[in-house]
């Protein structure tokens, strides 16, 4: 199909306002905020990629293995200036040279952190 590409990412979470912060201090901004069907909406950029935060009511579960992997320059210092956010496995150095870590945002979702060489 051409000129498809990807719009979003949708996210559920249910502590939506721990889940803005966590993604503002990965260096995402609110784009747009909206209310669909009842559900509060919220869009957050980062250059091309858009995630949408999905306010829902119930208990989530981490169901798969599907993640977000964000580039940061230099994996090490950014995990010193954001030592709120709970490193769960890593970082790792892989044998490409690239350097790697994964933590959880609020509602359980992975998110790798990755250094490129």
């Amino acid at each position: 199909m051409n000129g498809m590409q990807i719009h979003h990412i949708g996210i559920e979470t249910n502590c939506l306002e721990q889940s803005i912060t966590f993604y503002e201090r990965l260096g995402f901004k609110v784009t747009d905020e909206m209310e669909l069907l009842g559900e509060m909406l919220v869009f957050l950029t980062i250059g091309d990629l858009c995630i949408e935060l999905v306010a829902v009511d119930k208990d989530l579960t981490q169901s798969s293995n599907m993640h977000i992997a964000l580039q940061v320059g230099n994996l090490e210092e950014f995990i010193q200036q954001n030592d709120d956010i709970v490193v769960e496995e890593g970082p790792f150095l892989l044998e490409n040279g690239w350097r790697t870590a994964f933590v959880h945002a609020p509602s359980g979702e992975q998110i790798e952190l990755i250094q490129m060489k």
